[in-house]
């Protein structure tokens, strides 16, 4: 297999990762706060993964001249433009921007996500505070209050 068609075949399963990526994150931002957790879990694996396959193109490139593979590293990037790449270059180029469009579309999410954690903060930092000026906060005060004087003896003229 030549080593392009071996980038081709990364990049594929890298498009699918970042398929999942972003359908996790839609996930996330759609999820109740106690499931958070779960679901950065899973998007922290499937990062792990592209990473890995990241790794592997990487050494792949060392079987190229250096200006190949800084064409090959600009059509992964999607940093340049199509028309500047050789031929055998444009599914690479094709195959990566399909990834970007993922990422893009995860990233927007992500920015969703930002806005809901502020937003459950406010929402939390109120809630605090409502409890602490209830009536039920103040008395529990002067309960914790009557509880050290009646262990100490002075209710019981022990003082």
């Amino acid at each position: 297999m030549r080593d392009i068609d071996k980038i081709l075949e990364l990049i594929a399963q890298k498009e699918e990762f970042f398929r999942r990526y972003e359908e996790e994150t839609n996930k996330l931002v759609v999820s109740a706060p106690d499931e958070w957790e779960k679901f950065l879990r899973i998007r922290q694996g499937i990062i792990d993964q592209i990473q890995a396959l990241d790794k592997k193109i990487e050494l792949i490139l060392l079987n190229f001249e250096k200006e190949y593979a800084a064409q090959i590293v600009q059509a992964l990037k999607v940093a340049c433009s199509r028309s500047e790449l050789p031929e055998e270059l444009l599914p690479v180029f094709d195959a990566s921007q399909k990834i970007c469009a993922y990422a893009h579309r995860a990233q927007r999410a992500e920015y969703i996500m930002a806005d809901r954690i502020e937003s459950e903060m406010e929402n939390l930092s109120e809630k605090i505070k409502q409890t602490n000026r209830s009536v039920d906060a103040k008395a529990a005060k002067y309960n914790v209050g009557f509880s050290s004087y009646s262990a100490n003896g002075f209710l019981r003229g022990k003082a």
